[in-house]
């Protein structure tokens, strides 16, 4: 494993280099870092190397993954560092033919509906002129209007695709049971975070354009473009390309076209990306 290259090694390297002494060049990497950190807030640039920004995060909240507890995370800034292009293409030049396409075998599945059971069918709400009825998915109690029966919905609790009943004018189904009403609509709030980290997040890498999917309980983390390599934060909400295929221009040896580009382009943002937590460990 190769060794870390210090800073008693950069001071020498740059004397031999110069006709300064070591204590002049300590000095001036010195007073660079004081203008860096003064600026920063600016946006400032160390030529050839990166540039330091910084950036106003929103207040969030986030599961703790090792613990599952939820944490409120308050406003505040983060200071980015983005290597230069040059940079980039001197330390990690982008290989050719870097992203295949690849023939996706897996068929689409078509969603399921359940169907409501025949105890579960709706009740006949007279003081409120409403269809109830119990969500055959989650188990929550649901209304709808008359007009409603037969015709497709969705369950605001899990999101599941129901069709809403016919009424069933029986007696002893005249109510719902209260108990059970209010154990269904007081959800812990373990729940519900639950079902909104199982949101996702879609973002693109701004090198090689490729369209990266992660849950959103990754929101404000960096991680690795799984294709090139390049640093990202997960942003907070999902975002579009930031460039379309009709913009791209050709490289100046002309040895790929712009349609070429296009296509190539358009073929990475089909195939989208998941990363998760265990990618980060």
């Amino acid at each position: 494993m190769a060794k870390t290259y210090l800073k008693s090694q950069l001071i020498s390297e740059l004397a031999a280099k110069t006709s300064f002494t070591q204590k002049q060049i300590t000095t001036v990497l010195e007073e660079l870092a004081n203008i860096a950190y003064r600026e920063a807030a600016n946006g400032f640039t160390i030529p050839g190397i990166c540039k330091l920004k910084v950036i106003k995060k929103k207040a969030c909240r986030r599961r703790n993954p090792a613990t599952g507890q939820l944490l409120e995370i308050g406003e505040r800034e983060i200071l980015k560092a983005v290597p230069v292009k040059k940079a980039k293409d001197t330390v990690t030049p982008k290989p050719m033919n870097l992203v295949h396409v690849v023939a996706d075998d897996i068929a689409a599945r078509p969603a399921t509906i359940p169907q409501p059971k025949e105890e579960d069918s709706a009740i006949s709400s007279a003081e409120a002129g409403q269809v109830v009825f119990t969500c055959p998915n989650c188990g929550n109690v649901l209304a709808a209007s008359p007009e409603s029966v037969g015709t497709l919905g969705e369950c605001p609790y899990c999101h599941a695709q129901n069709i809403v009943p016919g009424l069933r004018l029986d007696s002893e189904q005249d109510s719902v049971d209260t108990s059970q009403q209010a154990s269904n609509e007081n959800q812990t709030d373990t729940e519900q975070s639950q079902q909104d980290s199982e949101k996702f997040i879609d973002f693109f890498c701004p090198d090689c354009e490729q369209e990266i999917e992660a849950t959103s309980d990754m929101i404000g983390l960096q991680v690795s473009c799984p294709t090139c390599g390049t640093p990202l934060i997960v942003p907070a909400e999902s975002q579009a390309p930031t460039r379309d295929a009709s913009e791209i221009t050709s490289d100046s040896d002309g040895a790929t076209s712009d349609s070429d580009k296009a296509q190539s382009q358009a073929d990475r943002r089909a195939m989208t990306i998941r990363i998760d937590l265990s990618d980060l460990e």
